[in-house]
């Protein structure tokens, strides 16, 4: 616990057009900004474990705010949901959000409406400052804490697997090195997943397209409705399945694109509850950290509380990345234009 609380006693807030450090006694609102819900709550940079395990998370639905209000989610004169219950109690602003975000302050999915400048606007309006990251890159940060207070090493690389309405991926090629990954983009290299999966629509009304909806939770809406006779069980197994498969593309991808071989697999999120580490384990021959709802559980923690651990930036971490880069990206009209 002390080493915990000494680790995050040193913890900073890092980015690219602030040098200015935040005070150690700061009081940061840590949001991470979903594609169904907010997860937020008011966090300090020395906080213990006994802290933690007392800290309730507080959720508010996100599908109103994805749209060019969403900087006014911060504003101290807006009537949000998030300030009718933080106003005034912190200094400082941290958020994660789902899709691309570059350089760690522009938001780059015009399909939205999002302002693309989205960390200046939200600094204008909530007259504090404020920090924006990737969702599944917070949660990456996060995780990585969570394992340092455990006092369990993670091999590096990993490959950092974030399971909820969507799919977040993040290659950790070391604990200040780290890239997010936009799985949408690189949509053609799934070719184990579609084989597994290639009977189940894309279910656009749920606006998630391939590969999310294949993990995402439109698999569990399709596996409800075109296969009502399947039990749990079955659900879980098939579901494993398609991980496996999703990991090994992953693999073969990296190691192609970026000569790099991954050495362990990290999962969490809400649906993480249906993976299994011994089966992953026994199929990848990887290190498998799951982070779900249960393991946190038996530490009397929320799993909530990974992701805005991650709002947190220790000073080692270095700026993450993209892949692909937003230049490839958006060399490619319509899939710059497409909603995650």
């Amino acid at each position: 616990m002390y080493k915990f609380a000494f680790f995050l006693a040193c913890i900073v807030f890092i980015s690219c057009n602030d040098s200015q450090k935040v005070k150690l006694d700061s009081k940061i609102l840590c949001a991470d900004i979903g594609a169904t819900r907010i997860k937020a709550q008011v966090l300090h940079p020395n906080m213990t474990l006994s802290e933690l395990q007392r800290t309730n998370i507080f959720h508010f639905p996100s599908n109103s705010w994805l749209n060019e209000r969403l900087p006014f989610l911060f504003s101290p004169q807006a009537n949000s949901c998030v300030m009718q219950q933080f106003k005034g109690t912190y200094d400082v602003i941290s958020f994660g959000i789902t899709g691309p975000v570059v350089d760690e302050q522009y938001y780059v999915n015009p399909e939205r409406k999002i302002p693309r400048d989205l960390k200046q606007k939200c600094t204008e309006l909530a007259g504090c400052p404020v920090f924006v990251e990737n969702d599944a890159i917070i949660w990456a940060r996060g995780a990585l804490t969570w394992q340092n207070l455990m006092n369990k090493k993670v091999q590096y690389p990993c490959l950092a697997i974030t399971l909820g309405t969507g799919v977040g991926v993040v290659l950790l090629r070391a604990a200040d090195d780290m890239v997010g990954i936009e799985i949408y983009f690189l949509d053609t290299i799934f070719s184990r997943l579609k084989e597994i999966a290639g009977d189940q629509p894309d279910y656009k009304e749920l606006n998630m397209p391939w590969p999310h909806n294949a993990l995402g939770e439109a698999f569990f809406v399709w596996a409800k409705n075109k296969h009502p006779e399947w039990d749990e069980v079955q659900i879980q197994l098939i579901y494993n399945e398609r991980m496996v498969a999703f990991i090994e593309d992953m693999r073969k991808f990296l190691q192609q694109k970026l000569q790099v071989e991954i050495s362990s697999v990290m999962i969490g999120g809400g649906n993480s509850r249906f993976t299994s580490s011994r089966y992953l384990k026994s199929k990848l021959a990887k290190q498998i950290i799951l982070l779900n709802a249960q393991h946190l559980g038996k530490h009397k923690v929320s799993s909530d509380i990974i992701s805005l651990l991650g709002c947190i930036h220790p000073p080692e971490y270095k700026k993450s990345s993209l892949l692909p880069s937003w230049d490839d990206i958006s060399r490619n009209s319509e899939l710059s234009n497409t909603a995650f």
